[in-house]
């Protein structure tokens, strides 16, 4: 069907295709040959044009209509040749691109992808499939994804269902290193062409097509909730998502068979023709990860109470008091209450406005979390719609509007069903702000989508597990009024660990939403490492990051000497790190990522990072491949190279050794002594906190991460033990002296 098809020639629609039809001629080559002799445009397409006339012309017509379609003929020829099916899809709109499928059938790549959700920003990928040349491939969040990333760049084509709006947009949002598609086919614009309705499972029945038994009537919902009941601890859900994706990739070559037959019969209004020939799965290309793997991944990374509390304790030296609300626009309709201390949650069914303050005052909370909209959009002094406010003010903050550029869905603050609701939360935080209470605005469903935890909508029970797992104790019969209260308050715990998000604006106020990171994929390159130095100060970790650099062609990079450089453009930093402080935790994070963006594919060593326990989980969040070289000296002996430090006057490199007289890097001889900042006692006290924050680090990484190296040793066998460990792509010992 692609050779014969013109809608790719200039100014060629379908009327004008439908003359070419009828004129007589059959493919790309009969109006090539006529064209070529000097056969115009118009004589082409004439109704009754006579074949003789066609031979006797001696050149190519002047006609500029006539040499723009062989230009383009000749394109597609050679495009065809070069199996360069973008060039098709490019100039052939969607619904048309279903005329290449008899090409493509045998050679493309199929692809689908399971999600948490439709937001780009707060969903994530868990499960993807992919069928190419008879092979079936498969992946389960967190595996790598080079090998896709290959299949993908090498296949001529791609073939989704839906995958214009969905697939390849997540993909290319979540994982940079994923190359876009060389050509892509997306099978919903077919079956809108053929006038079917519905999702790809709709087109299966339409052309008979039958699924296992199993999983016949599940959709896209079921299998967000197969996805978390799996995480939770069911094997079968699991095993049941699994064989959900294969079935989508595994018939949609078969649809799009049934489709290509079906839109050709009909376009060309042929007699019945034959289904064009599919290759059968042969064979597994690639077995997913087991379910106890992706269960043993989840503790490790899942988002857990016992993760926060460190940094809420330094806050508080306590659990602190949190009451989460999840309030009713009428004091008819139950409102969900719920207190939680640490782990121990208490709930409760309120109704009216005395009631609620009551029993959160009584709780003399330190915060209190409530799920209702809590400010009016910009322009607004009312919630009534008779208000002459309501003229020039609207009726959605940009809270909403953020969240609904994520794929979030939300009522505006101001519709009317909910302006009750808005006045009903204004009023309560007006009430509780008297008393001295903090009042946070939350938004469960958002939480829930972000944390991996399923909405009340989609599987209570579920919604009740997460929240289990996240840490808290919840005993008896709960409704989900109450379940959502303790959603509140689980934001509200994110906010006091400052792991959160502010959306809104100053003049509108904010909503919060949590912020995790566990839910990062592998490393999108085989070969590329990014190892962090740890170390007491004097172990010699930023002359080994400026030597393996040099050695290995790494990118080397030293968090201090960039946050350093940035003080000076900063002076509220610059004034934060001369009293000692650490920088904050999102500037660190910022200035990571972009040292990790601007490395590309080149391996990295990083020295300054990270500093504390609690930043390994960011670490294996932004570091995939990623594992942490230690160095190993005594205290004793870090103490006597940290009295001998130097630095060079003219290149500023560190010695660590008061026996190296000329400068490594420069050759320059002149070195400026450290003096006040390494008094005897600071010497003690940096040693002292740093040995606590390496022990932290090494107590708490994965062990499958961790290398040690003897660096008590002259610097040039440290250099060779740290190469030789770099080098190996498994790190099967875990520390030498030799």
């Amino acid at each position: 069907m692609l050779e014969r098809t013109f809608l790719h020639l200039p100014g060629v629609g379908k009327k004008t295709e439908q003359r070419i039809w009828r004129a007589g001629f059959s493919d790309w080559e009969q109006v090539w040959r006529s064209l070529s002799s000097g056969v115009p445009v118009r004589e082409v397409l004439a109704k009754n044009r006579q074949r003789s006339l066609f031979e006797q012309r001696d050149s190519v017509s002047d006609d500029p209509r006539s040499i723009a379609w062989l230009d383009c003929l000749d394109e597609s020829r050679n495009a065809v040749r070069r199996r360069d099916y973008q060039f098709f899809t490019e100039s052939l709109s969607p619904s048309n691109h279903w005329r290449l499928l008899d090409a493509l059938l045998s050679d493309a790549l199929y692809l689908d992808i399971e999600t948490t959700g439709l937001s780009h920003d707060h969903h994530y990928v868990t499960v993807i499939g992919a069928l190419c040349q008879g092979k079936f491939y498969q992946w389960v969040w967190p595996e790598s994804l080079d090998e896709l990333a290959e299949l993908i760049d090498s296949a001529p084509a791609t073939i989704t269902f839906n995958g214009k709006r969905f697939d390849i947009p997540f993909l290319l949002k979540h994982f940079k290193a994923i190359p876009a598609p060389k050509a892509h086919v997306d099978l919903l614009y077919s079956v809108r062409a053929a006038g079917i309705s519905g999702g790809q499972k709709a087109a299966e029945r339409f052309f008979e097509l039958r699924r296992a038994e199993e999983i016949r009537e599940l959709d896209g919902q079921d299998a967000v909730i197969a996805w978390c009941d799996g995480l939770y601890g069911s094997a079968r859900s699991f095993r049941q998502l699994l064989k959900y994706n294969r079935a989508d990739v595994e018939l949609m070559p078969h649809l799009a068979a049934s489709l290509y037959k079906y839109l050709r019969t009909r376009t060309l209004e042929e007699n019945e023709i034959p289904r064009p020939r599919i290759t059968r799965v042969r064979s597994l290309g690639r077995k997913p990860s087991s379910h106890s793997r992706l269960r043993q991944e989840w503790r490790e990374r899942r988002p857990f109470l016992g993760a926060l509390s460190p940094r809420i304790h330094e806050q508080f030296g306590r659990d602190p008091v949190v009451v989460g609300i999840d309030l009713r626009a009428k004091p008819d309709n139950p409102t969900g209450w719920a207190l939680c201390i640490g782990p121990s949650t208490t709930t409760r069914v309120l109704f009216d406005d005395d009631e609620i303050l009551s029993h959160t005052l009584a709780a003399q909370p330190d915060i209190v979390s409530i799920d209702a909209p809590l400010s009016l959009p910009r322009g607004r002094v009312s919630v009534s719609d008779n208000s002459p406010c309501r003229k020039s003010g609207g009726i959605v903050r940009d809270a909403e509007r953020i969240l609904w550029s994520r794929g979030i869905r939300v009522y505006p603050a101001l519709i009317r069903q909910m302006q009750g609701l808005t006045k009903r939360g204004i009023d309560l935080t007006k009430q509780l702000a008297e008393h001295g209470i903090d009042v946070i605005e939350s938004y469960p469903g958002a939480a829930q989508d972000i944390l991996n935890i399923p909405r009340k909508k989609l599987d209570e029970s579920l919604l009740r597990r997460g929240l289990t797992q996240f840490g808290y104790n919840i005993r008896g019969e709960k409704s989900h009024d109450e379940l959502d209260a303790i959603t509140s308050a689980l934001v509200a715990q994110f906010y006091l660990a400052e792991e959160y998000e502010e959306i809104g604006a100053d003049d509108e106020g904010y909503m919060v939403i949590p912020r995790f990171r566990g839910m990062s994929w592998g490393t999108l390159s085989l070969h590329r490492q990014i190892v962090s130095l740890v170390g007491l100060p004097g172990a010699g970790k930023t002359t080994l990051a400026q030597t393996l650099s040099r050695r290995l062609a790494w990118s080397s990079f030293i968090l201090g000497n960039e946050l350093r450089s940035r003080a000076e453009a900063d002076p509220d930093l610059d004034e934060l790190l001369a009293r000692g402080n650490m920088a904050p935790e999102d500037l660190v994070e910022s200035v990571l990522r972009d040292a990790v963006s601007s490395s590309q594919d080149t391996s990295v060593v990083v020295d300054g990072f990270p500093r504390h326990k609690d930043q390994l989980r960011l670490a294996a969040e932004l570091f995939p491949n990623w594992r942490i070289l230690h160095l190993d000296l005594p205290s004793r002996l870090a103490e006597k190279r940290i009295r001998g430090r130097a630095t060079c006057a003219r290149c500023g490199h560190l010695r660590s050794s008061g026996t190296i007289d000329v400068c490594p890097t420069c050759g320059a001889s002149t070195w400026n002594t450290r003096s006040e900042d390494e008094r005897d006692q600071i010497i003690a006290s940096r040693l002292r906190e740093s040995s606590s924050q390496v022990r932290g680090l090494l107590r708490n990484a994965p062990r499958h991460t961790v290398y040690t190296v003897n660096a008590a040793q002259p610097e040039e066998k440290v250099v060779d033990l740290a190469v030789r460990a770099l080098m190996r792509t498994r790190y099967a010992k875990r520390s030498t002296d030799a």
